[in-house]
């Protein structure tokens, strides 16, 4: 792929103010920004030059009055920040607003104009024009039939003030500017047909739409579109947000959505959260008996009722199923596959200090761990795209909390195989530093922005606070990864359930009552089922989307007609 040039790039805002007009640091001083050239007078190489100079056909520097390099630059600079061909600085607002009046008005011309501007662009067009000829009619900006009727053969423009005097009013720009144009747009003032009826429809559309939309237009000069690209922080201006997921992902939706929709720009967690909680409900619901009546029915009814709750059990049944091979149970009995990896009642291992502690636990705890880590990956990039410099480095999921994070968990893993744990120094570094950056995240977010350091209630309430504060994010690793315990809980509590069944069933002499296993199944395929999903759920809400998501989105509503709607 070729480098771009200067010309094809899509600078951002940021960047056109800084660079358009010198994007090449000063020919004779190499400064990077622009010199305030004060001279009111330039030098001509010879009269030829001058006489070109002069006759505008050799651009360049005459007379300080006329042009001046800095000046340019500025011109420049404003032309593309606004999307303009050219500028023109002059040196008062009141300059400005008679010049573009001059330049669009002429003896017998008439302009229409708001109530509520400045006095002296009042008194410019009430007094000052009229002895050039130019004729003002001021009518309520508010009141678009005024405005309507206002409009005259040789009206050449509506003049209004974005901030009202003295009350700053707002216009709504749009609407007024759909006042002054016919069927067809650009079509001249003298045809213009004040009576005729005009529609302003905004709103939001996806990208693809939006070009779809434009190219249908594209023959009708009735139709007049303007796209805004500009994705400006502005509450007015965030688009709302429109979920779009495979079709696998789909019904989960459902649990983002209650949760929140996610913020524009925001990660979308829905696939996240149809892996994780697919993955985590069948490790706490092994049975591949039972597994495969969840996929199958859930299957069913999503197919045929379109019930996302069935298309996520249907989702959760494949990994029932799963697991139901690895723990080697099939309808809670457990003599008729041999586990690929273990059973959950028997499986033990020994702990350091503890003694010994069933198996599943000891996972539970270690993939806890790894979800709590990305996670926090998770919560930093969504922190990059909305330039959240606290929670991008110094909060509790931020770089800082994973360094903490992940040294525990490091140092954790080599204390349960056996292995050195790091030096003294280096466990003050993993530990120490980021603990204290944390502590001091407010200063150092101020220090990072180039705001004031402030300490609310004075540095020693702040450091009582921030201890405390600490006290509480060291609590809350300890008591978030703990939690997930409760995986290898219930994928326990499954098991030992299904012996009960068997043994009140008579499984154990050979000769079991099927009844009695038929049902047992179904009441806990029913109850455990649910405690399963909501605590799976509540795993999803509080141990991970705590950590790096809002969902302070809005939902995109397409607009239907009341036939569509029906």
């Amino acid at each position: 792929m070729s480098k771009k040039n200067y010309e094809e790039r899509n600078l951002k805002f940021e960047t056109l103010q800084l660079h358009v007009g010198q994007e090449q640091p000063d020919p004779v001083t190499d400064a990077r920004a622009v010199p305030i050239y004060a001279s009111s007078s330039y030098v001509f190489r010879n009269s030829e030059h001058a006489a070109a100079r002069f006759g505008l056909s050799d651009a360049g520097n005459i007379y300080g009055r006329l042009t001046n390099p800095t000046q340019d630059i500025f011109e420049q600079r404003i032309a593309a920040l606004e999307g303009g061909v050219a500028a023109l600085a002059v040196a008062s607002g009141a300059a400005a607003i008679t010049y573009t009046i001059e330049n669009l008005a002429q003896a017998g011309d008439h302009i229409v104009a708001a109530k509520n501007i400045y006095g002296g662009s009042y008194n410019l067009l009430e007094h000052t024009l009229p002895q050039y000829g130019i004729e003002t009619t001021f009518i309520d900006p508010e009141n678009f039939e005024e405005v309507e009727a206002a409009i005259q053969e040789n009206t050449k423009a509506v003049y209004i003030e974005t901030l009202g005097n003295p009350n700053s009013d707002i216009v709504d720009i749009r609407k007024l500017a759909a006042c002054t144009h016919g069927d067809n747009k650009g079509e001249a003032a003298a045809d213009y047909k004040p009576k005729e009826p005009f529609y302003i429809l905004c709103g939001w559309m996806t990208e693809k739409d939006a070009k779809a939309f434009q190219n249908d237009i594209s023959g009708d000069s009735r139709i007049f579109c303007l796209i805004d690209e500009n994705e400006q922080e502005d509450a007015h201006k965030t688009p709302p947000t429109k979920l779009k997921n495979p079709k696998l992902f789909k019904p989960f939706e459902m649990y983002t959505k209650m949760y929140g929709l996610p913020a524009y720009g925001e990660m979308d967690p829905t696939w996240f959260i149809a892996i994780t909680y697919s993955f985590i409900f069948g490790a706490m619901f092994g049975d591949a008996g039972q597994g495969l009546v969840l996929l199958i029915g859930g299957y069913l009814l999503y197919r045929f009722k379109h019930i996302d709750l069935a298309g996520i059990i249907s989702c959760a049944g494949i990994f029932s199923t799963f697991f139901g091979f690895m723990f080697g149970s099939v309808f809670g009995f457990e003599d008729i596959i041999e586990p690929v990896w273990l059973r959950p009642m028997d499986a033990m291992m020994n702990v350091p200090f503890i003694g010994k502690l069933n198996t599943v636990f000891i996972i539970a705890i270690g993939f806890g761990m790894g979800i709590i880590l990305l996670c926090m990956i998770f919560n930093i990039m969504n922190s990059l795209k909305a330039k959240d410099t606290e929670k991008v480095w110094f909060d509790t999921n931020s770089v800082a909390g994973l360094v903490f994070y992940g040294s525990a968990v490091i140092v954790i893993a080599l204390f349960m195989t056996g292995h050195k744990l790091p030096g003294g120094i280096v466990l003050c570094i993993m530990f120490i530093l980021p603990l204290l950056v944390m502590f001091l995240k407010e200063p150092l977010t101020n220090l990072v922005e180039k705001k004031p350091a402030a300490f609310e209630g004075g540095v020693g309430m702040f450091i009582v606070q921030g201890f405390f504060e600490m006290f509480e994010v060291l609590l809350s690793y300890f008591s978030n990864t703990l939690s997930f315990v409760r995986i290898g809980a219930y994928a326990v509590s499954h098991a030992a359930m299904m012996q009960v069944v068997l043994m009140l069933a008579g499984a154990e002499n050979g000769s079991p009552n099927w009844v009695v296993i038929v049902l047992g199944n179904i009441f806990v395929c029913g109850l455990e089922g649910l405690i399963v999903g909501i605590q799976v759920l509540r795993l999803e809400y509080y141990e991970m989307f705590s950590r790096f998501y809002k969902g302070s989105g809005r939902k995109f509503e397409p607009f239907r007609s009341d036939a569509e709607a029906k």
